[in-house]
């Protein structure tokens, strides 16, 4: 399975390989690595478009997106009964995106059509890797944080700093427990899912529609 992964930096990259791999129960190769540029969510949401279209002129299968979800509105079932999905959500808004897309680009001659997988981390992508680990790494703990106005920059600062040690761990040491955590929560895909039900269920979802 060919991929393309758009992350904020190599250490990232590595945790959505690994998940993806478990997911799909197979080896991936990234053909085409993306990085996330300043701007922040925008500048993210904004890339979107331009990698799906640089992955379809490709032998690329498919596309992973992955983003922390931060203080916004977390995706959660009630959206999936909206036409549009909630414009609060970022999982919603990147869904639009990659269904408006998709129905544009021209068959590819002799490929199938490039596929398109999306996950949204609860608050960040430092919940997952801490899941199991963490009593409160769950998508409904932080959801409850947000609703009571406790879910704060601190707040995610305190899971990189729980992930790694330091805010200014070294790049080897960030990798490493990168590698470790990532590959601790794919061997029980079910309770990562079972703790973050909307955010990596959605990821784990859509891959599983590649099969």
């Amino acid at each position: 399975m060919r991929i393309g992964i758009l992350s904020e930096s190599k250490v990232d990259e590595t945790a959505y390989k690994i998940l993806v791999e478990g997911i799909l129960d197979k080896p991936v190769e990234i053909i085409k690595s993306y990085r996330k540029r300043g701007g922040g969510w925008i500048a993210a949401k904004n890339q979107v478009i331009p990698i799906i279209r640089d992955l379809h002129r490709t032998d690329a299968d498919g596309f992973v997106f992955v983003a922390d979800s931060d203080s916004t509105l977390p995706h959660n079932s009630a959206h999936e009964d909206q036409s549009d999905g909630n414009p609060d959500c970022r999982l919603c808004q990147i869904k639009k995106l990659v269904e408006n897309i998709l129905g544009t680009l021209p068959a590819r001659a002799g490929r199938a059509p490039l596929k398109v997988a999306i996950g949204m981390a609860t608050p960040a992508i430092e919940a997952w890797l801490l899941s199991g680990i963490e009593r409160n790494c769950t998508e409904a703990w932080f959801r409850e944080e947000q609703s009571k106005g406790r879910l704060s920059g601190q707040a995610r600062r305190d899971l990189k700093i729980k992930k790694y040690g330091s805010l200014q761990a070294s790049a080897n040491i960030r990798m490493l427990r990168t590698l470790e955590n990532a590959n601790r929560i794919a061997e029980d895909l079910d309770a990562l899912e079972q703790r973050f039900q909307f955010g990596f269920g959605h990821l784990r979802k859509s891959l599983a529609e590649w099969l």
